[in-house]
């Protein structure tokens, strides 16, 4: 298959490929691939109508759901830049983004629309609205604000496009296409370049990664979000451009998710430690269905052996071939850059390096190449790349390097190791990693050893600076509600429990008990958000 294609392209050849096969599932409802296609190309000619063109940037502010995947292959047809951001961003934040990027375009879904009105004069802008509901029209509301010109808020759903012939730009591979901000957790977040050969080869990796070749009768479960790296390449642009069926789910539930599996027959499931957590959970997920399942991963945040164990045993009893696996990536390399499969994995481990990928460790200060079993920075090459961070080239002279093979490297800013088969053991983020009376500590290990304890249901571990300029560690620990054991007592059975296992420098100076983690848009721990607390 040729990658160096828009994203447009790819989908409208599956659409030929297959046109009458499920694309999406979405509210009961299934759309074939003609019918996706047909509503691409309507959306793309009205956005041209409305003067949309090459290299402009349209920002998408919209849940799951079958207009956002409309929008995102109908503005890459236009040869204008997606960006895609979280559709519950405040007005003053999306403010900053539509200022950074210059957007003038931005689509939302109705129930969301006004609170960015005022953006509308102030940036000068156009907002297309969606109607993702039956029987809802939040927009004659806003119509009625005389502040807001009604020419200026348009609903799509509500407009008549009869012009379809409109020509696919013809993209260079390498120009940037999609906009993704970072998830922020060690700081602002940054938006970075994608380009659609980068999408394109990672989704290519989906015969390797998800199993995907001859994509019929093949059902992904996307509830990642589209603003998410692997959301929009994995859950939704794999399974697209192998002719598979995309489940969209707005938001996560439990229950939902189990009727999806139980009707649509799900066969690959996808998505953070939280959502596999939930399943477990929930008795009615015990199904024989669950024998429709063939792939699962996990992955986005902290993944104990427990989780995987559990889901494992459960997937056994049910006769389901599916086993959970764990892989590494970040939205820098359009996210996942290894996996562990069937054919190959290494339990503790992330895996091996996908297909379009290269991986290597280095010595962060001389950019020197360690041998396995050396802990350094891991450091990533290949077709998977992302182009750069927008408008900053400062922070791209450094992340990126080239060694003396002429070869691009990222330099990740994550800790960890090669084994002398090339699997990849992943430690700590750099910025986390604390050195305590000369000691390395990584606080991923703390909670590695700490959520093993069935007391235990969260764990975060970070590190403050004490009042003898040394680092100490502090827990924010979210007990299981299931069992009954004193703040004391559990205080206790930890403390012992990682200087065992870590180190007696790893032990913790504070452990705070939490009602409830908070927890990222994806459904990860927010570290960022304890630590402001601290």
């Amino acid at each position: 298959m040729n990658f160096n294609v828009s994203l447009y392209d790819i989908v409208k050849k599956t659409s030929e490929k297959y046109p009458s096969s499920i694309a999406i599932h979405y509210e009961n409802k299934s759309l074939t691939y003609k019918y996706l296609i047909n509503k691409i190309d309507l959306l793309a000619s009205y956005l041209n109508s409305i003067g949309v063109k090459p290299k402009d940037v349209v920002t998408v502010c919209m849940p799951n759901m079958p207009q956002a995947v409309y929008a995102f292959y109908a503005i890459n047809k236009l040869g204008a830049i997606i960006y895609e951001v979280h559709p519950k961003t405040t007005c003053t934040q999306i403010k900053k983004y539509l200022t950074k990027s210059n957007s003038k375009y931005l689509l939302v879904i109705d129930i969301f629309a006004e609170k960015y009105i005022s953006l509308i004069n102030e940036l000068n802008i156009k907002i297309i609205t969606f109607n993702p509901f039956k029987n809802f029209n939040l927009i004659k509301k806003i119509y009625c604000d005389k502040k807001s010109p009604k020419k200026e808020v348009i609903r799509y759903d509500d407009l008549k496009v009869n012009k379809l012939d409109i020509i696919p730009y013809k993209w260079n591979p390498e120009e940037p296409s999609v906009l993704l901000n970072t998830g922020g957790t060690t700081g602002e977040s940054k938006q970075i370049e994608l380009s659609s050969s980068a999408i394109n080869h990672l989704a290519g990796d989906g015969t390797e990664i998800l199993g995907i070749n001859d994509g019929r009768g093949v059902y992904m479960f996307a509830v990642l979000p589209m603003f998410h790296g692997f959301g929009l390449c994995m859950g939704i642009h794999a399974p697209l451009m192998y002719g598979a069926a995309v489940s969209l789910m707005m938001k996560f539930h439990t229950k939902d998710t189990i009727k999806l599996i139980k009707k649509n027959k799900l066969t690959i499931l996808i998505g953070v430690p939280a959502i596999f957590k939930a399943l477990l959970k929930n008795k009615k997920f015990y199904t024989k269905k669950l024998k429709n399942i063939t792939v699962s991963y996990v992955g986005g945040d902290f993944v104990s052996q427990d989780l995987i164990e559990s889901f494992n045993k459960v997937m056994t009893t049910y006769e389901s071939k599916a086993r959970l696996y764990e892989g590494y990536g970040l939205t820098e390399t359009v996210t996942v850059c290894t996996v562990n499969t069937d054919k190959e994995h290494q339990m503790g481990s992330v895996g091996k390096a996908v297909g379009f990928a290269k991986l290597g460790i280095i010595d962060s200060t001389t950019n020197k190449i360690l041998k396995p079993y050396e802990c350094g920075e891991i450091v990533v090459s290949g077709k998977i790349l992302m182009n750069g961070y927008y408008q900053d080239e400062e922070l791209n002279k450094q992340v990126f390097f080239t060694d003396e093979n002429n070869v691009k490297w990222l330099k990740t800013g994550d800790y960890g190791y090669l084994d002398e088969n090339d699997y990849l053991f992943f430690k700590q983020r750099l910025k986390r990693i604390v050195k305590i009376s000369g000691v390395i500590i990584c606080p991923s290990e703390i909670e590695n050893v700490v959520s093993k304890l069935p007391e235990v249901h969260e764990v975060y571990a970070t590190s403050i600076e004490h009042e003898t300029k040394d680092h100490m560690i502090v827990l924010f620990v979210n007990k299981n509600r299931n069992m009954e054991i004193t703040n004391e007592s559990l205080t206790e059975k930890i403390n012992d429990l990682v200087v065992e296992e870590v180190s007696i420098y790893a032990k913790p100076y504070k452990i705070i008990y939490m009602d409830e983690m908070p927890k990222t848009e994806i459904g990860k721990i927010d570290g960022k958000a304890l630590e402001e607390n601290l």
